[in-house]
């Protein structure tokens, strides 16, 4: 059984990624591209807080046995797959509406320097620790099971939860960055 704290956690976290909906179809009707792009990081955002959040709640009771390791290897290639995503998220596209928008927070550019330094640092940290878990035994790619069974032993879920926790930090301070670029849209009329 989940502890009250992880339910209240993935019931906000649900709540807040369903309240995004009536936007969403609002902005899609209005044609809003641009608000449309940051809606969509946001939801990123907030979704894979609540995979990352169920993930480690789930490996927690079952740690040092195999059940904890199958959840390590989920979470694992999560986290791996995250990290690809990530800058396609924050690409061209979305500097362009960032810069756009840096006439109302010139602070904008530079705090969007700052997360992205701190994801390329989380990024190396996931592609050094998970890449071989995610590529062998995530995705079952090498099909020499013992070589499996020696990275699934190996796997290290401290480092793995550690990692994922920092992650979930820096989500977080992406939802608070993504929230001033919609009210900046909301106070410019749009």
């Amino acid at each position: 059984m989940r502890p009250q704290n992880q339910l209240d956690n993935e019931r906000a976290l649900t709540e807040a990624l369903l309240a995004t909906l009536p936007l969403r179809a609002k902005l899609e009707a209005l044609g809003r591209v641009d608000d449309l792009a940051v809606l969509s990081v946001t939801q990123y955002a907030i979704l894979f807080n609540f995979d990352l959040s169920c993930l480690m709640s789930d490996i927690a009771p079952a740690r040092g046995n195999w059940r904890s390791k199958l959840f390590a290897r989920t979470l694992a290639t999560a986290l791996f797959e995250c990290v690809e995503d990530v800058p396609q998220l924050l690409g061209k596209q979305f500097r362009t509406i960032v810069s756009g928008r840096s006439a109302l927070d010139p602070k904008l550019l530079g705090d969007l320097e700052t997360l992205m330094k701190d994801f390329r640092s989380l990024k190396t940290r996931c592609q050094h620790h998970f890449a071989v878990v995610r590529h062998g035994t995530g995705a079952h790619r090498d099909l020499d099971a013992s070589a499996q069974i020696e990275t699934i032993k190996a796997l290290n879920t401290e480092t793995l939860i550690t990692v994922s926790q920092d992650m979930m930090a820096w989500l977080t301070k992406l939802h608070q960055y993504l929230g001033r670029l919609i009210d900046l849209s909301a106070r410019a009329g749009g």
